[in-house]
């Protein structure tokens, strides 16, 4: 009896189950999918542009490396909807939302209106920087690491976000010749490490030293990247401990090159281990060997350019778009 009476409760339940999925079938789905959030365009930015205007102030000059960074990063703004007013050093706007792009912060500018939207974005910060001056802004991008890391510990709202890199595609030699890039304003390891070995120099400040012999300009056009397999870059000890990729390794990179230069966490951060690093002199001859007899370096520039998508000009409007939406929908 006690047998017959589970099995009822059983089949109940089972008919209970069955009638509530026929009633709503249509309305179980058991493919659950994150709703899509398309960050090409704020609808906010769309909904109202003239309100939603982006000021972007330039704390350097119009001949300046990070004026021409910031006139890219405008375009690929505009090309994604959002209306923009670039302003020089000296001359700063404000209006609801506002973006400063500065070198350091040390060369922070000050807020205009401290009730508007405001971000700034800059390489890095120190551990003895003036930290109530970047408050003000309500966030603060930073193109290291380390900076983001240090940011956060101390509760300051931050991103991180890097110059933007734009590989060209390039008819590149692969003729297992060696190019230095770099100026002669301090002892420079890479040209230590291959004082036994051919390079081609490139920089300025060398015709009167040792490497005299080496030297073939002071110049460097963009198509001479494409004439070498392998172009070294040196780094300073606080651009590898502050995980920063120094604007020589750049412009290889933009210009279709492959880089050899010393590890760096920061170009394993946004490249993986598709640039050819190395951590020490051991490891420096031993790499340089093994490059040197690689038939196929047309793979390690696609594996580089194919990385390099996501950290292009248009990403990195795409991210800039997404933190400007995000504070927008903070101030409603």
């Amino acid at each position: 009896m006690k047998k017959n009476y589970v099995f009822a409760i059983i089949g109940l339940s089972l008919a209970i189950i069955i009638v509530l999925f026929m009633l709503f079938k249509d309305s179980i789905s058991f493919n659950v999918k994150m709703p899509s959030v398309d960050f090409r365009v704020s609808s906010l930015f769309k909904e109202n542009p003239l309100k939603n205007k982006l000021f972007i102030n330039v704390n350097s000059d119009e001949d300046s490396i990070i004026y021409e960074r910031a006139q890219t990063l405008n375009k690929y703004l505009q090309k994604e909807g959002v209306k923009t007013q670039m302003n020089t050093k000296g001359n700063h706007k404000s209006g609801n939302i506002n973006f400063y792009i500065t070198d350091s912060s040390f060369n922070l500018p000050n807020v205009i209106d401290k009730n508007a939207i405001n971000l700034v974005w800059l390489n890095s910060v120190a551990s003895d920087d003036n930290f109530e001056k970047i408050r003000d802004f309500d966030v603060v991008v930073v193109k290291t690491i380390s900076s983001y890391n240090h940011l956060k510990a101390i509760n300051v709202r931050t991103a991180y976000i890097p110059d933007a890199i734009d590989i060209r595609k390039t008819s590149n030699k692969d003729n297992n010749k060696f190019m230095y890039y770099g100026d002669n304003d301090e002892l420079s390891l890479v040209l230590y490490l291959m004082q036994n070995r051919k390079i081609d120099i490139y920089g300025k400040g060398w015709k009167h030293s040792r490497h005299s012999n080496n030297v073939i300009s002071e110049d460097v056009d963009r198509d001479v990247f494409s004439k070498y397999s392998f172009v070294l870059v040196d780094q300073t000890d606080d651009e590898v401990q502050q995980y920063i990729v120094n604007d020589k390794i750049i412009r290889v990179l933009n210009n279709g090159a492959i880089p050899f230069v010393r590890y760096n966490p920061g170009i394993e951060k946004m490249f993986g281990e598709t640039i050819p690093m190395y951590y020490n002199e051991e490891d420096f001859y031993s790499k340089l060997n093994g490059l040197s007899k690689n038939n196929n370096l047309e793979k390690i520039r696609n594996d580089i350019y194919d990385v390099s998508q996501k950290w292009n000009s248009q990403m990195v409007a795409n991210k800039f778009i997404e933190i400007f939406d995000i504070m927008i929908r903070k101030k409603i």
